[in-house]
């Protein structure tokens, strides 16, 4: 267990050293040089490590790391995007990836910020460069972490998993699931186009 936990502590840090710098937390002198773009997406995304999601794709114990690790949706998050939103941002307006902030919202599972962007105005039909909108992204989400949970379920797990790191597992893909399927529901009716 202490090899797996090395071993995805050196892929974190190694990918959190080759991060662009927006993916960095900004210094308060730093956030007011970002535009009311960047503060919008920023208000959506938080300040976190990129790979957090990734790792728990990639290997159930890397799963546990993130979950540790796992930036909840918070009132804050929606007052910043007011605040961004008054500032004169974009509400549509598209990274380099060419995620919008509801895009973001389905890709981190986050149905409260989701919803109040539809509700401020946000376009649900916007793709992102690989042609994925924000219920497309969100319901890609909910079938990985239901194939994860799954094959979690029906492989006998190493013996080197306490009884705590499976439920834990568990409990961490059935969050995350709920999480996307409310923004999937959410978004359902108003998307024309599925991908």
């Amino acid at each position: 267990m202490k090899k797996y936990i090395l071993i995805a502590f050196l892929i974190l840090c190694s990918l959190t050293i080759s991060q662009p710098s927006f993916a960095i937390e900004p210094t308060p002198a730093e956030h007011e040089e970002l535009t009311p773009n960047q503060k919008l997406i920023y208000a959506v995304k938080g300040y976190r490590n990129e790979y957090a999601l990734l790792a728990g794709v990639i290997n159930p114990v890397f799963g546990l790391i993130a979950a540790a690790y796992d930036y909840p949706e918070t009132f804050q998050d929606l007052t910043n995007i007011d605040n961004a939103l008054a500032e004169g941002a974009d509400i549509n307006y598209q990274d380099g990836y060419g995620y919008t902030a509801l895009i973001y919202a389905a890709y981190y599972g986050y149905p409260n910020i989701a919803n109040h962007l539809v509700l401020s105005g946000a376009n649900v039909g916007i793709k992102e460069r690989h042609g994925y909108n924000a219920y497309a992204m969100a319901k890609f989400y909910v079938k990985d972490f239901k194939k994860l949970k799954q094959t979690n379920e029906t492989k006998p797990l190493s013996e080197t998993y306490s009884e705590k790191d499976k439920i834990m597992m568990r409990d961490y893909y059935i969050k995350r699931i709920q999480n996307y399927q409310q923004v999937v529901d959410l978004l359902e009716p108003l998307t024309s186009h599925r991908k």
